[in-house]
């Protein structure tokens, strides 16, 4: 966490939580921003964040496995 914090400004559990709150507020309709240094991280969170929503639509809470190597 400290390696990272320094070298890019911010660390997984700054940006996991910055990316689902606004995923939160916005409900999935509204585009995420990313956060500086965590763009790979953004871009998986985007895969997830299309494969809860639809599965959120159809009814299914089961867990969603991505493929992130992309």
């Amino acid at each position: 966490m400290q390696a990272m914090l320094h070298g890019t400004g911010t660390y997984p559990n700054e940006y996991t939580r910055f990316y689902a709150g606004q995923l939160l507020d916005g409900q999935g309709e509204e585009e995420i921003d990313a956060l500086t240094g965590a763009t790979s991280s953004y871009g998986s969170f985007k895969k997830l964040m299309a494969a809860v929503i639809e599965q959120a639509r159809q009814g299914n809470s089961s867990i969603v496995i991505v493929d992130t190597t992309e």
